[in-house]
């Protein structure tokens, strides 16, 4: 399964978080910015630890974008 992550509306599916390729250490290799914004509060807490960090900094990114515009 491909998941969609450029054009979409909707929060990933269960199904979808699943089928996010991943590498031998559990971590995302698709593109990961992309994945984080459309991940439930619930996906986000399953992460892996060095994703969860990942996902951190763009929060902290996208918070800093938004304050300059």
């Amino acid at each position: 399964m491909t998941v969609e992550l450029i054009e979409r509306t909707t929060k990933l599916t269960n199904a979808e978080f699943r089928a996010l390729r991943r590498n031998t250490d559990g971590r995302i290799t698709d593109d990961f910015e992309m994945a984080w914004i459309w991940m439930t509060e619930a996906q986000k807490e399953r992460l892996h630890g060095d994703d969860w960090s990942r996902g951190v900094d763009v929060d902290e990114e996208l918070s800093y974008l938004a304050a300059e515009f």
